[in-house]
């Protein structure tokens, strides 16, 4: 029997990784001398699937004297620090490089379509050895997600015309929704590989 999808888009954050609480860790020590210290439940709420660059004023509405320029000028800082720690110890989805080799044996392709940048993104997926038929990055695009460009950016270089998209975010659900493809909403990167094949077994009995 024919699988119902020819190709797959995954998110970065969230999904091929467990990165979201490296974001979080890596903001605390920085935020601190701005009077500004999000709980990981308000976080998880406001920040995850957006990009950093437009979180600024987001984070600084949680002091009344902070500004987003103030923490834009700590924002370098902390993307140091969330790079040395990926790249130490990269948190991939359990079972991802057999994952994707699965995939790959079955014959469908399958991308990445993240809100990160190509220079934070590129360095990680070297280290767990991962390769992906295309890339789409959010320096890359001109609309970010929730918007639906990097979706069908991502969907048009493919090549494939029955495309399941797999998310962790609302933004990111919306992005792909409004791309015209079906969507995987999952929890965190522990997720993925559980929730993917069992999907891609249900849809072919």
């Amino acid at each position: 029997m024919q699988s119902k999808y020819d190709g797959l888009l995954f998110d970065f954050d969230g999904v091929i990784v467990d990165s979201e609480p490296i974001h979080y860790e890596s903001w605390l020590d920085l935020l601190e001398p701005l009077g500004i210290q999000p709980t990981w439940e308000w976080f998880q709420a406001h920040c995850i699937g957006i990009a950093d660059v437009e979180l600024f004023d987001t984070i600084a509405s949680l002091n009344p004297t902070a500004t987003g320029e103030q923490v834009r000028r700590v924002y370098p800082a902390k993307t140091a620090r969330y790079r040395e720690s990926m790249r130490e110890s990269p948190p991939f989805a359990p079972g991802i490089g057999d994952l994707l080799k699965d995939l790959k044996s079955a014959g469908l392709r399958y991308g990445l379509v993240t809100s990160s940048s190509r220079e934070e993104v590129i360095p990680i997926v070297a280290v767990g050895g991962l390769n992906f038929n295309h890339y789409v990055f959010g320096d890359e695009v001109q609309f970010r997600k929730p918007h639906p460009e990097p979706y069908l950016k991502g969907a048009a270089a493919l090549g494939a015309s029955r495309i399941l998209a797999i998310e962790d975010s609302e933004h990111g659900a919306n992005s792909a929704l409004a791309a015209g493809l079906e969507v995987l909403r999952i929890a965190n990167a522990q997720e993925l590989d559980r929730q993917l094949r069992s999907l891609l077994v249900r849809e072919l009995t």
